[in-house]
């Protein structure tokens, strides 16, 4: 896991810990006491202090950022019919880009017709 990676975990946990929550349409960050409702800075500002950088392969998701929820070489045929895929988790991130998966093993994101095929 990449530093700035970590960096934006630990934040986000911080965050849900200490009450901040977002608006329904994700425009305003509020911080406080449960009820209060005090702007405490733009959403999308939180990529000024902590700015994500994708690897090879990859692009920048403001939905499905979920490492756990992405396809992967060894879900890649189930993939359609998971849960999360269908609801599609909100969590900004990276994920790979069209064509590709990402190896469970390496972490990286490959050509789909890379991923090595076991036989039954």
């Amino acid at each position: 896991m990449k530093f700035l990676e970590f960096a934006r975990s630990v934040l986000f946990a911080f965050a849900v810990l200490s009450g901040v929550y977002c608006s329904d349409d994700l425009d305003d960050v509020s911080v406080g006491e449960i009820g209060e409702n005090v702007n405490y800075q733009n959403y999308q500002d939180l990529d000024t202090f902590l700015p994500v950088e994708c690897e090879e392969h990859e692009e920048y998701s403001e939905c499905s950022g979920d490492r756990t929820c992405q396809k992967t070489c060894e879900n890649m045929d189930q993939w359609e019919t998971m849960t999360c895929a269908r609801t599609k988790v909100c969590i900004r991130g990276c994920i790979c880009e069209d064509g590709y998966v990402r190896d469970d093993y390496s972490g990286v994101c490959v050509r789909e017709n890379s991923c090595p095929r076991v036989k039954h």
